[in-house]
């Protein structure tokens, strides 16, 4: 009638639409990769994975990363899984005249646990597309970890809990045990929500702010990397986030402003803290779980504090390497965080040759087709109507 060309083959209808590769599911508002393309990539995936100690090729390497880096735009809370692929195709040397990337332990399991959470992520949900209907302040977790303890604070429902260590830890290992308060944050948070679902204080943690004044830190959950002693840390805090469906901002905190003052007396001196509290708030010690001990390797002593790791390879030779990240006899160890995380992030950006900077381009062109389509539908609020059915 309106003599436009069209071809009922190509026509997508029903509840799940193909969209760039994407699909969008009406029914769960909800945006994921198809099943098909992610069985192909979860295959390639772990088979990657299955080959500890070999080395390949860095076509090979790019063309993998850039596969996985299109999962990344409904799930981007695991870009630190392919943080050690990075690193190692930095690293790669010349064989016969060809560019190979040795697979250490650490890359294998870092791919391996991303194949798990691939398999349990169901994507991005369209109300995540919106700006938060919570203030920021709202959404806030106020953390601080000093040498003798760590504290958090949600100011939305008025709780705060504090931790003290056995012995006082080195100075230089306050990025590692800022990341550790933050894991203890997530996972009380995660707790919350599943708990209190009819308290509506608790809505506000579906995306969290985590406020912190620790710079390693803070670049650590921006970029997604940190040095290798806390990798672990930042693999399970996306883990969690994963797992609770939740998102996730830093924000740097403001020394002067009252809320961070409170929360760092309470990780410095909880007895000070409650007895000069001018807030309401319930203030509790926090006891680490088992699962959380088990998961980041916490073992406390009379006279230690140890986060240790599991053995891993490097530049293609097995060795445990069970590193303290914080103890008293070895800063040197504990501290690496800072120029660790900054040196990877230059090796990451050196790593890409022009086949991985052709696949970045086809990549990019992709996401930009698929999320203008989206931006569109969002601005035009067409997907409002489903949203608020849904709510």
């Amino acid at each position: 009638v309106l003599g436009i060309p069209h071809k009922e083959s190509k026509q997508e209808s029903g509840t799940k639409l193909i969209i760039v590769g994407r699909e969008i599911d009406l029914t769960a508002a909800r945006i994921s990769i198809p099943q098909e393309r992610m069985d192909k990539l979860l295959s390639r995936l772990s088979d990657f994975a299955s080959k500890s100690g070999d080395t390949r090729r860095m076509v090979e390497c790019q063309k993998l990363s850039g596969e996985v880096n299109c999962t990344f735009q409904v799930n981007p809370l695991l870009k630190a899984g392919v943080a050690s692929l990075h690193a190692a195709m930095a690293g790669r040397r010349e064989v016969n005249g060809k560019a190979m990337v040795a697979l250490t332990d650490l890359v294998c399991e870092d791919l391996q646990w991303l194949v798990r959470q691939l398999k349990q992520s169901r994507g991005v949900s369209f109300a995540s597309l919106r700006a938060p209907s919570s203030l920021r302040s709202q959404r806030s977790i106020y953390v601080y970890a000093s040498t003798v303890g760590f504290a958090f604070f949600f100011p939305c429902i008025g709780e705060a809990q504090y931790y003290r260590y056995n012995v006082e830890a080195p100075t230089e290992a306050l990025t590692t045990l800022n990341l550790f308060a933050v894991v203890c944050a997530l996972w009380t948070c995660r707790k919350i929500r599943y708990g209190r679902k009819k308290d509506i204080r608790a809505r506000h943690l579906s995306r969290p702010v985590v406020v912190t004044a620790d710079k390693g830190c803070l670049k650590a959950f921006e970029k997604y990397e940190t040095s290798k002693e806390a990798h672990h840390l930042l693999l399970y805090a996306m883990e969690l986030l994963v797992q609770a469906d939740m998102g996730l901002e830093v924000g740097e905190a403001k020394v002067e402003e009252n809320r961070f003052r409170f929360v760092e007396m309470l990780g410095t001196d909880p007895e000070q803290a409650i007895a000069d509290a001018s807030l309401k708030v319930k203030i509790s010690r926090f006891l680490v779980p088992p699962e959380l001990k088990e998961r980041t390797h916490w073992v406390e002593t009379e006279s230690d504090i140890l986060l240790q790791r599991s053995k891993h390879t490097h530049n293609g030779k097995t060795a445990a390497r069970k590193k303290r990240a914080l103890g008293k006899g070895d800063p040197q160890t504990a501290g690496v965080a800072a120029g660790e995380a900054s040196a990877k992030t230059s090796c990451q950006e050196s790593a890409g040759g022009s086949k991985q900077q052709m696949d970045g381009k086809a990549g990019e062109s992709e996401e930009a087709s698929f999320w203008s389509v989206i931006s569109g539908l969002t601005s035009m609020k067409l997907l409002d109507p489903l949203l608020n059915f849904r709510q």
